[in-house]
């Protein structure tokens, strides 16, 4: 390869390509090394790792560890904590839903994120936010083991402490067990997890191999600690409160994960707000997850809201982002309808639905044809809200595509804050000149695993 400069290997290009030959474009996830869950992995992952430099290793921890805490500030600070201006901006009016929601809010418990970055000319720029246990990349991980199995390079990078690697799964699995015990009372001997299971997926493996997964990760984690417990799942009705306690079949529940969304009992609630669970994608979640929070931020930012540095960071990170309406907005020091400017200027922007995931309902208009746009935006400009963000460029990166030939792609980086830690991070990346410019794994993107260069 004549130009190694901007490779997804960083500046340790040679030190593992040269010595790591014959190497597959993707991993076989169905080897010894891979837990059971992850046998038949419906997205490919790159045998070959990311591997960031320091500054934007700083970049992703300063912005993974404060921004969720910003946005989760956005209730009281833009909203002043008034049910009916939450209600009319979250809930389509209802009042009640907004009066349960801010409820939850008022507990302060800390949520894990992720954040979608793109790293451009100019930084990293923010693109969502994903809060609480749905946000999903972090079981990546799990493949770091068949990663090192087939890049020895990889290994001697490791043992000369040049390059590390953040355990994810690992780093998630303690937050919830310190968060339990932040949040929970009486925690003793035992700490069990309740956790909704989505099986309509067709590629979801059984739900007995995914407690084994999610137990073993547990288990290491509560060892540690001189303690015992697992993860639960059931039919949500058995989980009963009992004496003040949430139980499922007599065992009592600590903490309670709703990976998909579903309503869960009003019991579930009702611990959560007696302090007797951690509960983590509790009603408040609705607040948090709306990507018209991006809006909220930048206009407090432009307002000076939070500290200095606070601001700066989220003026440059977040790219210009406005709400879909048949409205004024300025947009490159030009005050002008947002309607026409999306028509005029397709290219320069992308429009999203404001409570969506996986890609879907993501339009990105440099990829689009004239009548794909327009009807993009007759879509957004209904009753359901989307959002308009100007297009951030990635850098190009060569990485091997699918035919094992380098070649320049597109990362987006999923990054990872635990409260006030940072969890690290996995990219999932597209050949450039492939796809609809939507980089998410459902949508086809290849993923892989992240490590930092510290030496």
């Amino acid at each position: 390869m004549e130009e190694t400069t901007n490779t997804i290997l960083s500046d340790k290009y040679e030190d593992i390509f040269t010595s790591s030959e014959n190497i597959p474009v993707y991993i076989d996830t169905d080897v010894s090394l891979s837990p059971e869950i992850f046998k038949k992995y419906e997205y490919p992952v790159s045998t070959w790792p990311v591997i960031i430099d320091q500054k934007i290793a700083k970049e992703f921890r300063k912005q993974s560890t404060i921004i969720p805490s910003l946005l989760t500030q956005i209730p009281t600070l833009y909203f002043n904590d008034d049910v009916k201006r939450i209600g009319d901006f979250y809930f389509g009016g209802n009042e009640m839903a907004a009066e349960f929601a801010l409820m939850c809010h008022k507990k302060n418990h800390e949520v894990a994120c992720r954040l979608d970055l793109m790293v451009t000319d100019n930084g990293p720029k923010l693109l969502e936010v994903n809060m609480g246990s749905g946000m999903g990349g972090w079981q990546i991980c799990s493949f770091v083991d068949v990663l090192r199995n087939l890049i020895p390079g990889l290994i001697e990078l490791e043992k000369t402490d040049r390059v590390v690697f953040r355990n994810t799964q690992y780093k998630y699995m303690e937050f919830l067990v310190d968060k339990i015990f932040q949040y929970v009372e009486d925690v003793t001997e035992e700490l069990n997890i309740f956790t909704t299971i989505d099986q309509t997926d067709p590629h979801a493996p059984p739900i007995p191999v995914i407690l084994e997964y999610l137990n073993s990760l547990l288990e290491e984690i509560l060892s540690k600690r001189g303690l015992t417990g697992s993860f639960y799942n059931a039919p949500e009705s058995s989980l009963k409160l009992d004496e003040g306690d949430l139980h499922l079949d007599g065992k009592r529940i600590h903490g309670v994960l709703n990976m998909d969304g579903r309503e869960l009992p009003a019991d579930v609630f009702r611990a959560f707000i007696m302090d007797r669970i951690y509960w983590p994608d509790n009603l408040a979640s609705a607040l948090y997850k709306d990507k018209r929070n991006l809006v909220l931020l930048l206009e407090m930012a432009q307002e000076q809201k939070f500290k200095d540095p606070e601001n700066r960071m989220l003026l440059d990170a977040i790219p210009w982002t406005s709400i879909i309406e048949d409205k004024l907005v300025e947009f490159r020091d030009k005050e002008q309808n947002l309607l026409q400017l999306l028509r005029n200027r397709k290219d320069d922007f992308v429009i999203k639905v404001a409570k969506g995931f996986q890609g879907i309902n993501v339009f990105v208009g440099k990829y689009l044809n004239d009548e794909e746009w327009l009807k993009a935006i007759e879509l957004a400009s209904g009753k359901i809200p989307f959002i308009a963000q100007e297009f951030s460029e990635s850098l190009d990166y060569l990485a091997p595509d699918k035919e094992n030939n380098w070649k320049p792609h597109k990362l987006v980086w999923g990054t990872f804050g635990f409260g006030q830690k940072y969890g690290g991070a996995f990219v999932r990346m597209s050949a450039v000149g492939s796809g609809n410019g939507v980089i998410n794994s459902a949508a086809g993107a290849n993923e892989a695993l992240v490590y930092e260069s510290i030496a």
